[in-house]
Parts: structure tokens; sequence; C-alpha cells
């Protein structure tokens, strides 16, 4: 499940849900989880690919190197973060054949976790990191 996860980094980091497929299925699904108002945003989208990774981080006012991906398909969640300059975690456990579609890794910043847990420990590890790099940093001082 995602509940402890979602709590433990909604106090550092603003959380977006992008998936895709139709928006009552999904809302449905995100409600059976427990997991409405887990997130600073949901986005259902038909696709998931670069625009719709680089839309939402646009409208959300993230630069795409101070952004995470974590997803279990490659060709939806971890190489169009990937190729649009994003972290990503690659959980590899079991999708749907249409999620196998691609089987190469894009070259970028990509860990491997077997479960979400191990993805939480990445995340962590990380957390200076992203932090200080979505800080607004100072162009002069007054003197």
């Amino acid at each position: 499940t995602l509940f402890p996860y979602t709590t433990l980094f909604r106090s550092t980091f603003r959380l977006i849900l992008l998936t895709k497929g139709d928006a009552q299925v999904q809302n449905k699904r995100i409600a059976d989880a427990g997991l409405s108002g887990a997130f600073d945003l949901v986005e259902i989208v038909s696709e998931k690919g670069r625009t719709e990774f680089s839309d939402i981080l646009g409208a959300m006012s993230v630069d795409a190197s101070c952004a995470w991906s974590v997803g279990n398909s490659l060709a939806s969640d971890i190489n169009p973060a990937l190729r649009i300059g994003m972290h990503a975690i690659w959980v590899d456990a079991p999708v749907w054949e249409y999620e196998r579609r691609e089987r190469e890794v894009e070259s970028g910043d990509l860990f491997k976790a077997p479960d979400l847990a191990s993805a939480a420990r990445i995340l962590l590890q990380h957390e200076e990191n992203a932090i200080s790099c979505c800080l607004p940093t100072t162009l002069g001082s007054e003197t």
C-alpha cells in the first residue's frame, strides 16, 4: 500500500499522482486504496508520455531536474520521465503486457527498487539534494 509513504513524504515533497485510464475507474481505485487526499494533485490522462510529464511539471512550476517519477512501467512511468530530465525509480513489478512494449531503459538518473519500501528509502537518501535543488536562489545581496 502507498498510504504510509504518502503520509511520510507529504511533509517534505509535493506529491503528484499521474495515472492513465478512464477517470471514473481511476478515481474509484484511488478511493478504494484510501488515497483520496493523499496527493497534492491527481492527474488522470488517456496517455502518459513526455508531453504529459512536462505539462504537469509546468502546471506545478517544478523543474524536471527536481522531480522524481516512481513506477513499474518503463514505457509509461520511467522512460518519459528520464526523457525530460527527471529522476526515476523503477519498481520492477508485474505490469500489463502492453506496458512491456519498451524493454530498454533510457539513459538518465535511474534507480531500481524491488518494492515501494525500497523506493521510499531511495527518495529519503536523496531528500537533501531534492530540497536544495528546488529552493529559490538569491540572485544578489543588498548592501
